[in-house]
């Protein structure tokens, strides 16, 4: 980002010939206001791009940004002049197997590349039968991130410049916030932690990040503050129940397939839309949680912390259809937060309360 700042005043002296790389804003939601923010590049210079397929501070183990809204940015900078470089991060790769294969498609031919037909092509390239079926499936696991309480961040989000209210709760936002929740529960107090990555507004409930280059800082006044929290748990709660959605169209669509391609297709999108919907539920009810512990009501307050805790219980027990054989200790220890250690401190927490 600093970098961007000096080139966009004319301060770096880059040599002849450099090709200049510009960055999205590590969610793969929009480019950064360097490229984001101009109509043409000078096309006298050589221009690239580095494009996250996997999210900045994600466990990684769910796909996020749709085959369209990547092939919509990058044909607009692929039409503004970025046309020498592409560099996708893809993390692990393993769970991001089919965004990468759509991008390594729009990059071959930008112009020709069309999201639905890439699917049918996809879905014909790997599955005999319920095609109509896999297909919903597929456009109900994206969507279910963009639901109505979700959509102004999607379209304002990674804008140092645009107020973006809330953060996108992928998998890691996720893990990341049931980790503060969960400290604030066990704490019982309304202090804001002193560290700067996790410093949040004073609302126990609205579970905003400030100060934090990669979102954007929310307005901590009272109304901001209420109408956020308000929509941070319908947020959660409304995507447990989209992509719960996805995950029984999953299972639809798996009848009649033979077990390689019910395998396949569970790994893809079941086993996702199953973690981001115990996950974004879990998340929801320690939301309740703080909040009735606003409120003096601790029996409340244990209630939904204890669903919080058989939710997260059922996602760790779920995992293992997903790293089994081969993969039984993929995700033993996650780079970010270790989802495992999550459900444990909860566990532990609760004990002392009960």
């Amino acid at each position: 980002m600093e970098g961007a700042e000096l080139y966009r005043r004319g301060l770096l002296d880059i040599p002849e010939g450099t090709i200049v790389v510009f960055s999205d804003n590590s969610a793969g939601m929009k480019f950064q206001s360097d490229i984001g923010g101009v109509k043409s590049l000078d096309p006298a210079k050589k221009f690239g791009l580095y494009y996250h397929l996997a999210l900045v501070h994600g466990n990684h183990r769910c796909e996020l940004v749709p085959p369209l809204r990547t092939h919509q940015i990058l044909g607009d900078a692929w039409r503004k002049g970025a046309r020498e470089f592409v560099l996708f991060n893809v993390s692990n790769v393993r769970p991001f197997l089919y965004t990468v294969e759509a991008a390594g498609d729009m990059t071959r031919d930008v112009g020709a590349f069309n999201a639905d037909a890439f699917r049918d092509r996809w879905i014909a390239a790997r599955f005999t039968k319920n095609a109509a079926a896999i297909a919903r499936a597929i456009d109900l696991y994206f969507a279910a991130y963009e639901t109505e309480y979700s959509r102004d961040a999607l379209s304002s989000y990674g804008s140092p410049r645009e107020r973006a209210p809330l953060a996108i709760l992928h998998d890691g936002m996720i893990t990341r916030g049931l980790r503060n929740q969960i400290d604030r529960y066990v704490a019982h107090d309304r202090a804001a932690p002193k560290s700067v990555e996790s410093q949040y507004v004073t609302d126990p409930d609205a579970l905003v990040p400030i100060g934090n280059s990669i979102l954007s800082r929310v307005n901590q006044d009272q109304n901001s503050s209420l109408r956020d929290k308000r929509r941070y748990r319908l947020r959660a709660a409304a995507q447990s129940v989209a992509f719960n959605e996805c995950f029984e169209q999953v299972e639809r669509a798996s009848k009649g397939l033979d077990e390689t391609q019910k395998r396949q297709l569970f790994e893809r999108f079941g086993y996702p839309a199953q973690f981001m919907r115990l996950s974004s539920g879990a998340f929801s009810e320690m939301s309740y949680a703080l909040a009735a512990m606003d409120l003096k009501d601790d029996e409340c307050a244990l209630h939904h912390a204890q669903i919080a805790l058989a939710l997260l219980e059922q996602r760790d027990e779920f995992d293992k259809r997903y790293n089994s054989g081969r993969w039984e200790h993929w995700y033993d220890r996650d780079l970010i937060y270790p989802c495992k250690s999550v459900t444990a401190k909860l566990h532990a927490a609760l004990k002392g309360k009960e």
